[in-house]
């Protein structure tokens, strides 16, 4: 009789001769975390993660005779790249999968691992290239997508990641990694309540994903605290209903917690008392598109853009025009939208870390940050104390004078390039780093100390002693015979001599 866990295996097989190898991997894999003791479940589902035609004709080989596969150059550079990854060395992986992709540039699982190294080495712009092509070389791979939508997502193109989600689910509804990937975003957004039911459909389907079991019960007490400010609201919204607000307070708070209703009701109270407060026409029109009135929600986005003082949107004019009042609405909502600025938030939390003492977690975050803007003169300056903190003076005097040249006057930067010279021993050019700024740091309350104190430690560089010190430390490592110089040749003495006579008086 078969159990429960051979008619899962049975099925991850029936998955795999039909193609459909992301199920398959599902299958095996949670039966492999599960302690499953099938001797061969690792080679099937290694197989599984093969992309190569010929890999999937010798799995039957494989599973009965335990043999070796051939596999060529491009394989082999793939599978180290995978195991850099999981030991969390994403630049090596990153270099590995580079490797892989110039045997075989259309080797879908390399790019899948490339955008992943790169996502996870801060790199989201090679990330993005990288995950592009694997959504393209894999349409119908929800994994490929999914990927895609993590890298829009990191970058803060939010749109565009909730479409790569959409794209990921409409290819497999049972892949969890997407449905997380929602719920983060609406999260950012602020819609709570999407946010949680979303988490928990990712756990219902994947109870391991550590990562939404964490980021639930991060909504949830984010719930609890929206849940006490809504009830604050509508105590003082009774007890003041001339101040508008807080009407606008309890209708976020209630449309957070997806409490249409009364946020439309909080809304209209506060707009008869102040029509002039853009932010509640904003919500109010995003509460009547959700609720499916598109004509209602163009004209509230007209008054909030009255109010903002915006200029005319005039994509979306046109749109309600033509009667298209949904898309109008969206080009309103896109119009009016404050952006978030998702490099600063990065470089922001890579500064944290670094004060925290999280230098690898800093690093990458300040990666991030950098590759989206790299004009963050702070981001380069930090990167720039990590490589000094590491004895990597190079690294450091590249990030700093990169900082230098975003920011020209940034001191901080310019004084720890000076020590960034002299920990590479390169004197030369940090008294060179240091007269330049001489004029900006001598005088100043805060950094008059800090130059003096470098321009004392180059002096007693460049002193006579320190000159004599190193004439004796060379002598010293001279050999016996090479100490004295040679003596004048005889033959040459007479001549001089001779010259001297024969000058004209």
């Amino acid at each position: 009789m078969l159990t429960a866990s051979d008619r899962r295996f049975e099925q991850g097989l029936e998955f795999f001769r039909q193609a459909d190898y992301q199920s398959a991997i599902r299958l095996w894999r949670s039966l492999l975390e599960e302690g499953d003791p099938r001797p061969d479940l690792g080679l099937y589902l290694w197989a599984a993660q093969s992309e190569y035609g010929r890999m999937l004709q010798t799995v039957e080989r494989l599973a009965s005779g335990f043999e070796a596969p051939e596999v060529n150059a491009g394989q082999d550079l793939l599978a180290k790249a995978r195991q850099a990854l999981s030991r969390k060395c994403h630049r090596e992986a990153l270099d590995l999968a580079g490797q892989a992709l110039a045997e075989d540039p259309d080797l879908a699982a390399a790019r899948e691992v490339a955008a992943r190294a790169a996502l996870l080495a801060g790199q989201l712009s090679e990330a993005l290239g990288h995950a592009r092509e694997a959504a393209r070389l894999r349409p119908g791979a929800a994994p490929a997508q999914s990927l895609l939508g993590e890298v829009l997502a990191e970058m803060g193109r939010t749109t565009q990641a909730d479409l790569a989600f959409e794209t990921a689910l409409s290819r497999d509804q049972r892949h969890a990694p997407a449905w997380y990937g929602r719920a983060v975003l609406r999260y950012r957004d602020r819609h709570l309540a999407d946010a949680a039911r979303l988490a928990a459909r990712a756990l219902e389907i994947s109870p391991q994903l550590g990562a939404a079991r964490s980021f639930l019960d991060e909504v949830t007490a984010e719930i609890r605290r929206v849940e006490e400010q809504l009830e604050e609201g509508r105590r003082v919204a009774v007890e003041h209903p001339e101040w508008p607000d807080w009407h606008h307070k309890r209708a976020a708070a209630a449309a957070s917690l997806g409490l249409e209703r009364e946020a439309l009701a909080a809304c209209e109270s506060a707009l008869v008392l102040n029509p002039g407060m853009a932010k509640t026409w904003h919500l109010k029109a995003q509460l009547e598109l959700a609720a499916g009135d598109a004509r209602l929600a163009c004209l509230s986005l007209e008054r909030a853009a009255r109010a903002a003082g915006a200029c005319r949107v005039e994509p979306a004019e046109s749109l309600a025009l033509a009667g298209d009042f949904r898309s109008a609405a969206t080009a309103w909502l896109e119009a009016l939208r404050p952006i978030p600025d998702y490099a600063s938030r990065h470089i922001e939390l890579g500064k944290k870390l670094y004060r925290d003492g999280l230098r690898d977690d800093a690093e990458r975050a300040l990666a991030r940050g950098l590759s989206l803007a790299p004009h963050y003169a702070d981001g380069h300056h930090v990167l720039g104390l990590i490589a000094l903190d590491r004895a990597r003076p190079d690294d450091a005097v590249a990030h700093l004078k990169a900082a230098l040249a975003a920011s020209p006057d940034f001191k901080a930067a310019a004084v720890e390039l000076v020590r960034a010279y002299f920990a590479g021993g390169n004197a030369a050019a940090a008294r060179h780093t240091l007269n330049q700024w001489r004029s900006r740091l001598e005088a100043d309350a805060q950094w008059g100390a800090v130059f003096r104190d470098l321009e004392k430690r180059i002096r007693d560089t460049s002193s006579p002693k320190a000159r004599s010190t190193k004439t004796a430390r060379r002598a010293h490592s001279v050999p016996a015979q090479a100490k004295e110089p040679p003596a004048p040749s005889a033959r040459r003495r007479p001549q001089a001599q001779a010259r001297r006579r024969r000058r004209p008086e």
